[in-house]
């Protein structure tokens, strides 16, 4: 299951023109000859532009960020999420969800997915680290709305997908939420 996940992950490759202006191209990391350890050294790598704003070069960062909305409707939270969702911005969201979390209450929660642009393995582990949390509780429920695609079917590769409810609308979502 592992080897699916890193077959499919899609990386952010950066080039500059003469002029210094970047353009992003996506591409898959081929599941061959990349070790474990290959993988780790990039990711700190990367971490390390970061944190150095970019290692000399340009990022933007507008474009890198993780956006999410926070509203209650009776006893049911929504999380629009949208932009990046990946190592770097993944606790943005498992902060937002740690906020919502009161022990002993259980949680409804709904996150809505549509507006991502970019996501990576990271955002499976958020989301299966999040269903594992909602499952030990006897009263939280957790709705998946605007699920992209491409993260539909990494969910589906790795036998995930099965485990989550999905609605076609938030509406759709809190109504059945509400309901139980």
């Amino acid at each position: 299951m592992l080897e699916v996940v890193f077959s499919l992950l899609s990386l952010r490759k950066r080039s500059f023109s003469s002029s210094g202006a970047a353009s992003a191209t996506s591409c898959l990391l081929p599941s061959a000859g990349v070790g474990i350890p290959a993988l780790h050294r990039g990711i700190a790598g990367l971490r390390r532009r970061y944190a150095e704003g970019g290692g000399g070069t340009e990022v933007n960062h507008h474009e890198q960020e993780l956006r999410v909305r926070v509203t209650h409707r009776g006893h049911c939270s929504v999380l629009e999420v949208g932009g990046h969702l990946d190592f770097i911005t993944a606790p943005t969201l498992t902060d937002h969800i740690d906020t919502l979390w009161e022990p002993g209450m259980g949680l409804r929660l709904v996150l809505e997915l549509s507006q991502l642009t970019f996501y990576d393995s990271t955002a499976l582990g958020v989301l299966a680290h999040t269903l594992q949390r909602v499952q030990a509780s006897a009263t939280s429920r957790l709705l998946l709305v605007g699920l992209p695609g491409g993260l539909r079917h990494l969910l589906e590769r790795t036998g995930l997908l099965a485990h989550f409810e999905l609605r076609d609308s938030i509406e759709r979502a809190v109504a059945d939420l509400l309901s139980t």
